[in-house]
């Protein structure tokens, strides 16, 4: 009899660790549904190019580098790293752009945000990087960008405008992004 009561609590408290708190059956459970795939058809490792324009002025410069979607559950998280050149008093200086996003997909578009840390090189016509001679930080800059098929390829679009508290004009950047050659889709884990 008492082997039975045991037996009886071990299968109420199986029961209850296949349940969730709101009393729905846990993920896996007999009956539910199958988790979610994720959707990577965004997901890879790209090179990509383009201009980034001034409105107010329309003066334009060409951007390009390596951007890097990683699939995480229902949308991306982003990792890039560009380089263009940037007006100053002193004349053009070479910029390494920097930076995290995320995105979600809508429709058959890519849509998110993103935060860039610009570093800048010290001298103009040196790269930001160059041996001896550090760089300078630049402004931060929030993003929100939308990426599509386009033929082979896909488009970013991307409107930047300064953070709070730094000095930036807003521009818009246009994109032609391909996927690298050496990009295997990538899932994250939650």
């Amino acid at each position: 009899m008492r082997a039975r009561s045991h037996l009886a609590s071990a299968l109420a408290s199986l029961a209850l660790a296949a349940c969730d708190p709101q009393g729905g059956a846990a993920p896996g459970a007999v009956g539910s549904p199958p988790p979610k795939t994720p959707d990577l058809r965004f997901a890879g490792t790209y090179d990509v190019r383009g201009l980034t324009t001034d409105p107010d002025t329309g003066e334009t410069r060409r951007i390009a580098g390596t951007v890097v979607l990683a699939g995480a559950g229902d949308g991306y998280d982003a990792t890039f790293s560009l380089a263009t050149q940037i007006e100053t008093p002193d004349g053009p200086v070479q910029a390494d752009l920097i930076g995290t996003g995320e995105g979600k997909v809508a429709a058959e578009a890519l849509e998110g945000t993103a935060d860039t840390r610009m570093f800048l090189a010290a001298i103009p016509g040196l790269d930001p990087k160059f041996p001896w001679i550090p760089g300078r930080l630049g402004p931060r800059v929030h993003s929100d960008f939308r990426m599509r098929p386009e033929g082979p390829a896909f488009r970013i679009e991307i409107a930047s405008r300064p953070a709070p508290g730094a000095a930036y004009a807003p521009t818009t950047t246009v994109l032609r992004a391909v996927r690298s050659t050496a990009t295997a889709a990538v899932a994250v884990a939650d």
